[in-house]
């Protein structure tokens, strides 16, 4: 079905990315040659290849960030994944999975991604230039050889010229050496033996395991990043009698984007109180995502046994649903995408029409040196729609300062009625000048903010839809919210069937007056189980320097129309506005009311 005509990308491939990149005349944005790239998303960086990013980190992840946000920049449609780490990365900027194929690949799209020209621009090179990188390259390697052939030849035949005697032993004898260098170096042998031994003794003492209750919390820690659950099991206290069976099943059955993909990044352990054999520990751990850094703070008992110590198991979750069977009716969608095989393209009968959006609210505002855009959409359409947002700053004079799409903060998939917020950041490629220090360590939350010329005065928001007919799964609620001034704090419920691996929370926030100011989110540590429920807590941001630029929404388009024209045929205003009336209030500064959203990340879709 040409689908050559985009481009592709592989993850986690390594070296057979280049097979595959032979056998195909699709194109792809990474390539095995690095050394010859143009794109400043990857000349800017130390990376490698774009399908490793994972082994690069914050240079590594924040190119491939780039390319998935923004696809159709690259006129990328399709992915290859091999690695599951990058699952929910993709998720979450907008990608959806096809299938998977039967060597284990899944094949992830991203919809609204224009084809590849028919012609390509290429920068043209004169021809002695071409004719130099292809002789001299080679012509200097084959002349540095010619002159060490040379040297070497001449060598060997000015020995063969010589007499035997000149190069055979003179017959003087060796002198033996002062005894005073003797025992300097004989003290020296004895002093680097003692600094070893010593060394030795206090690397025994800093990692011996269970020797001390600091070094028993390492070890098991590193034993659980690095997935070695039988070693991890060795630290816990024999007297609470756990078996192996046990520990190995509560394992099995807790997840999220922490038990599933985070890994270690750094650890800190302070002691709490000490009473005779048994200890209580603070442990402070970072633990690095595809998504984002997260920070816990746990608290870790340790006792004292048979001259070892040993950790004392968490208890456990007392959280059990009150039936062992339920069922649950669910409307599901299937797109036959081509129904008659054949070899041309896709007959205009089978391609489905667009759902119909419509953008309610859109602001662009400037929140300290961070210029975004915040808004509201809604699928006014009867089908479910999978949406994409881009959005272009101008200046007075109508000139284009930056673009880009909205990421993380926005629900990608919306069924028939359903409202999300939005907020869309402009970032710039990082690290792009030599005044820009690349950080040393991974931040998967670095944020970089376009520096912009001039102040923007307008902007062009465009929101297309295409049906969605997976990743459909609504039955996360909020229960139990709880305000306090500092944090927004309540508990997910999943009443569905589905185990949900990495939860996430859209929290908006608006005046007095209903007006939505800014957008947040955060995702949530552990995943749901099926009938349990999961804690969730935000802090809430000062809003105190954000500025409204604009509420000009006359540039707003849909699927290509403007937005005003689909206003007027759907709904109508007092209808739209009814869902306002459902917010929460929260009385914090400027903040009057917020209004809380669920989307999530099924790791293992049934």
């Amino acid at each position: 079905d040409m689908h050559d005509q985009w481009r592709y990308l592989t993850l986690g491939f390594g070296d057979q990315m280049a097979w595959l990149s032979a056998q195909t005349r699709a194109t792809t944005v990474d390539g095995n040659y690095h050394s010859a790239r143009r794109l400043p998303e990857l000349t800017t960086k130390a990376i490698e290849r774009l399908e490793n990013s994972k082994f690069r980190g914050v240079e590594g992840i924040g190119s491939l960030q780039q390319f998935l946000v923004v696809p159709e920049k690259y006129h990328l449609k399709y992915i290859f994944s091999n690695d599951k780490f990058y699952d929910p990365i993709l998720y979450f900027c907008g990608w959806q999975r096809l299938q998977q194929l039967e060597n284990g690949i899944m094949v992830w799209e991203r919809l609204n991604v224009p084809p590849l020209p028919s012609i390509i621009p290429k920068e043209e090179v004169s021809v002695y230039l071409k004719l130099m990188w292809g002789t001299l390259p080679v012509l200097t390697l084959i002349i540095a050889l010619l002159f060490n052939i040379r040297l070497i030849w001449g060598r060997v035949l000015k020995l063969k010229s010589l007499p035997e005697a000149a190069y055979m032993g003179s017959g003087n004898t060796l002198r033996r050496f002062p005894p005073g260098i003797i025992k300097v170096t004989t003290l020296w042998v004895i002093l680097v033996c003692l600094l070893l031994s010593y060394a030795g003794y206090r690397f025994y003492l800093e990692n011996s395991t269970q020797r001390s209750p600091e070094n028993v919390v390492k070890a098991y820690y590193d034993a659980i990043d690095f997935k070695e659950y039988e070693r991890a099991h060795s630290y816990l206290a024999p007297s609470e009698a756990i078996s192996l069976d046990q520990y190995m099943l509560e394992v099995a059955v807790t997840d999220g984007i922490v038990s599933s993909y985070a890994k270690l990044d750094s650890l800190g352990i302070r002691e709490l109180v000490r009473s005779g054999n048994t200890t209580s520990l603070e442990v402070q751990s970072v633990w690095i995502t595809p998504l984002e850094t997260i920070r816990k703070t746990d608290r870790k008992q340790v006792v004292k046994e048979d001259g070892l110590w040993y950790i004392l198991p968490d208890p456990p979750q007392r959280d059990i649903p009150a039936d062992q069977l339920f069922s649950s009716n669910v409307t599901k969608y299937h797109n036959h995408g081509r129904r008659k095989i054949s070899t041309q393209q896709t007959h205009h009968e089978d391609v489905l029409e667009q759902p119909v959006l419509e953008i309610l609210t859109a602001r662009l505002v400037r929140f300290g040196d961070q210029f975004a855009i915040v808004g509201e959409v809604q699928n006014i359409d009867r089908v479910p729609a999978d949406v994409t947002l881009s959005a272009t700053l101008y200046n007075e004079k109508n000139k284009a300062l930056s673009s880009y799409n909205a990421k993380y903060h926005v629900k990608h998939k919306l069924m028939p009625l359903e409202v999300t917020s939005f907020r869309i950041d402009f970032e710039k490629i990082s690290w792009r000048t030599k005044e820009e220090t690349m950080p040393a360590t991974f931040n998967p939350d670095q944020f970089d903010p376009v520096i912009l010329e001039e102040e923007p005065v307008r902007f062009n928001l465009q929101s297309a839809a295409n049906i969605a007919t997976s990743e459909l799964y609504k039955d996360v609620a909020v229960q139990a919210v709880e305000l306090d001034g500092e944090f927004v704090r309540g508990t997910l419920f999943n009443s569905g069937v589905q185990e949900v691996t990495i939860p996430q929370v859209l929290i908006s926030y608006y005046n007095s007056d209903r007006e939505l100011l800014w957008v947040d989110q955060s995702f949530v540590q552990d995943g749901i189980r099926v009938q349990r429920v999961q804690a969730f807590e935000h802090p809430f941001p000062d809003l105190t320097d954000l500025e409204i630029l604009s509420r000009d929404m006359k540039n707003c388009f849909v699927n290509g129309l403007p937005n005003e024209e689909v206003a007027k045929k759907r709904l109508s205003r007092d209808r739209k506005e009814s869902y306002r009336s459902h917010l929460q209030p929260a009385e914090n500064g400027i903040i009057g009311f917020i209004k809380i959203e669920t989307d999530h990340f099924i790791g293992n879709p049934k």
